[in-house]
């Protein structure tokens, strides 16, 4: 299989919202076209838009930064929430109904061919490694029978319990308050294998995570933000490797990813002047080792 190929678009259609809960679910979408949806002009927009590029990857247009919720969805008043719970929600460019199946002009994503989905799983996996939202998935139910309340030919449909209990990867077809059955017949456990071929070789690390990281080392050791207060005798290498793992996007994300080392030498950057500096190398193993721990 030729080597996937990802690309990533942060400039264009590229929108603000609310702050949301640090996501714990990832909701699959299909655009039910084969065009870069408009969107509102960001009222209605994912997370991101995913085109497929048969045999060779993907391309993505990243909407809504991760902390921001999307407004995909139905979120009746009164009701449980959905875009507003921590979701993170990806609209894939093109179908799942069987109608275009065979038609040239439509990306049928039921039958996605490997190297497709294997993009995907490759943009995906540090996204939700991040967040430790697990590779894991219900039962995804073809289309059309898909559509509609749970207990009409919908089967899937989370409850309003189902729903909020949740964590990992679902369809618009599972979320409670919604109709849409897509992404249909999905397939989810290939997906999922291709997560669970290997943990991310790069993960996103911006200047505020650094930042974080370099306040831990160097002051006194309290919660601060979402990250976890340091356990007993922990030491600040240890410290600064759990950072790096758990990383949270407070504003757009800088272009500072890369590997292990890579991801070091960005925290060891970001310390002060003054500060006692880790060695690269080691903190680097350590990262490694956080990145193994799910």
């Amino acid at each position: 299989m030729a080597a996937p190929a990802v690309t990533v678009d942060r400039d264009v259609q590229r929108f603000t919202s609310n702050a949301q809960p640090e996501p714990d679910v990832c909701v699959l979408h299909t655009t039910e076209g084969m065009s870069w949806p408009g969107y509102s002009g960001g009222g209605e927009a994912p997370h991101a838009t995913i085109e497929a590029v048969p045999g060779v990857g993907i391309k993505v247009r990243e909407h809504i930064p991760w902390l921001q919720n999307a407004k995909a969805l139905v979120n009746l008043p009164g009701g449980v929430e959905t875009n507003r719970r921590g979701a993170l929600q990806f609209e894939l460019m093109g179908t799942c109904d069987p109608k275009h199946r065979n038609d040239p002009d439509w990306f049928y994503w039921p039958d996605a061919d490997d190297v497709v989905l294997a993009a995907l799983a490759d943009y995906l996996r540090p996204i939700l490694a991040r967040f430790a939202i697990p590779f894991a998935g219900p039962t995804f139910q073809a289309y059309s029978a898909s559509y509609g309340s749970l207990g009409r030919t919908n089967t899937v449909r989370f409850t309003n319990a189902q729903w909020l209990a949740f964590q990992g990867i679902c369809g618009h077809q599972h979320v409670p308050e919604n109709v849409h059955g897509d992404p249909g017949a999905f397939p989810i456990a290939k997906l999922i294998a291709f997560l669970r071929g290997g943990m991310p070789a790069s993960k996103e690390f911006d200047v505020a995570d650094a930042q974080d990281a370099a306040v831990l080392w160097t002051a006194p050791l309290t919660k601060k933000g979402s990250i976890k207060p340091p356990a007993e005798n922990e030491s600040p290498l240890a410290i600064l490797a759990r950072v790096a793992r758990n990383v949270e996007t407070i504003g757009l994300l800088v272009k500072a990813q890369g590997s292990a080392a890579e991801i070091a030498a960005a925290v060891v950057a970001a310390l002060p002047v003054g500060a006692a500096i880790p060695d690269v190398d080691a903190l680097a193993k350590a990262i490694v080792v956080e990145l193994g721990k799910d």
